[in-house]
């Protein structure tokens, strides 16, 4: 299996996550730590082309090379991701903030979104442009998690679509994905 461009390296037949790297990478990136101030920002202008900013900290050096390194190793961010970057970017600098949620759960139509809260089984049916619960539409899980409980409460959380945990906790359950 492999990771990135077919030339940058290959899976480890033992742990098919890991990648080989070449040596000499392998070692650059085991003496970041070690190196100095000087050297980080001398080995930022070889990798990068540019000087590094003048306020960064050793941290974000040590950082912005360990990156660079395994980017050229590796491969970089994918020309999607890039593309999302830049839209959030965009935002930011639009608006101030970013008001686009990144991450947001992606369900499919079709899914059943199951939650027991005190002893009664909830069932929440996807659609296209929003949710179906008890026969009646709404635009937000949010919306439907207020109903159920009676207080504001993230509908994603309340239905387990932050995590394992979230889920493990509130009992919630997918049908249908």
């Amino acid at each position: 299996m492999k990771h990135g461009p077919a030339d940058k390296g290959q899976a480890d037949d033992a742990a098919p996550c890991l990648m080989r790297v070449d040596p000499k990478t392998e070692a650059e990136l085991a003496q970041i730590t070690e190196a100095s101030i000087d050297d980080l920002r001398a080995r930022w202008r070889v990798l990068y082309g540019h000087e590094a900013p003048k306020r960064l900290s050793r941290r974000f050096l040590e950082l912005g090379v360990a990156y660079r390194l395994q980017e050229k190793a590796f491969g970089g961010l994918s020309e999607q991701t890039r593309a999302l970057l830049r839209r959030y970017a965009e935002e930011i600098r639009v608006n101030g903030r970013l008001t686009i949620t990144p991450c947001a759960p992606r369900l499919k139509p079709g899914v059943r979104l199951l939650r027991t809260w005190r002893d009664e089984t909830h069932v929440v049916t996807v659609l296209e442009d929003g949710f179906v619960y008890r026969d009646q539409r709404f635009g937000s899980l949010s919306h439907i998690a207020r109903t159920i409980t009676g207080v504001r409460r993230s509908g994603p959380a309340f239905f387990g679509l932050k995590g394992e945990r979230t889920r493990a906790v509130n009992g919630a359950r997918l049908e249908g994905v």
